[in-house]
């Protein structure tokens, strides 16, 4: 499977050259990303955007098969006013765990209504 079909089924869809993702339908209404440490190279350690074990866990509030548009989304509890989320909003410095949450609907609504 592509790397894109990966991020795509998440909701995610991350921009090169930038630390930040758009958001997109998540396919799963519950999923985990686990980070392994053993994946992060050791030039890693010192960045303190980067923690290794780390876990993103994705939530989409009402989702179904007629419910397949995000009309608003939280990082960890703060409610996203854009449809894009940067990297230190799902990860502050020194944080191990993220949650990134959706709230879907079955018809398309102004994104943060």
């Amino acid at each position: 499977m592509s790397a894109w079909a990966v991020w795509a089924y998440l909701g995610l869809y991350p921009i090169a050259g930038l630390e930040t993702y758009a958001l997109g339908s998540p396919f799963f209404a519950n999923a985990t990303v686990a980070i392994p440490a053993e994946s992060f190279r050791a030039a890693d350690a010192s960045d303190p955007r980067v923690t290794a074990g780390a876990t993103l866990q994705i939530i989409a509030h009402n989702a179904s098969a007629s419910n397949i548009y995000a009309y608003a989304a939280a990082a960890n509890g703060v409610k996203l006013a854009t449809a894009y989320v940067n990297h230190t909003q799902l990860w502050p410095a020194g944080t191990a765990n993220a949650l990134l949450e959706f709230w879907m609907t079955d018809a398309p609504q102004p994104f943060g209504a």
